[in-house]
């Protein structure tokens, strides 16, 4: 399971000779170890996130869109609460997508530390799969093919 990361940002100076005097301006835009953080944990340092790419693999590029929101978030700074999952719209991607929207409210529940609710209890188990069913899925019949040797 994820785990939840703090930064704390704090101002250091090695030199005490070395004071820089902010204006009005300077103190409104915020100081220069304000950029050192951003560049040291990223733009995104505050945010945990997870993707569910789309896409169809009837198509040579599949989830590319999604991949690269994943990966540029992760880039920024931001922390990811579940890996990358991707639903093929050729094949079960409402079932991926029910499972992946369970599994990262779970995860966001205890990264939050919101686990001990009754009502988020209630919503964890609607986001639960469907049973499958004819008015869930297609249903066809199938010819016994044997089996080549």
């Amino acid at each position: 399971l994820a785990s939840s990361k703090s930064f704390i940002k704090a101002n250091s100076q090695t030199e005490v000779g070395s004071v820089k005097k902010l204006d009005r301006l300077d103190s409104l835009r915020g100081s220069t170890t304000e950029s050192q953080n951003e560049d040291t944990f990223g733009p995104l340092s505050n945010v945990r996130f997870a993707v569910f790419a789309l896409g169809s693999s009837a198509y040579p590029n599949f989830c590319a869109f999604g991949r690269y929101v994943d990966n540029l978030l992760g880039e920024l700074g931001g922390e990811r609460l579940l890996k990358l999952s991707q639903g093929d719209e050729m094949c079960g991607q409402e079932q991926a997508f029910r499972k992946w929207a369970a599994d990262t409210f779970a995860v966001a529940c205890e990264t939050f530390c919101l686990d001990d609710d009754d009502t988020l209890l209630e919503v964890a188990l609607s986001l639960g799969s469907e049973a499958l069913s004819t008015s869930t899925v297609r249903f066809i019949e199938a010819d016994p093919q044997p089996i080549a040797k």
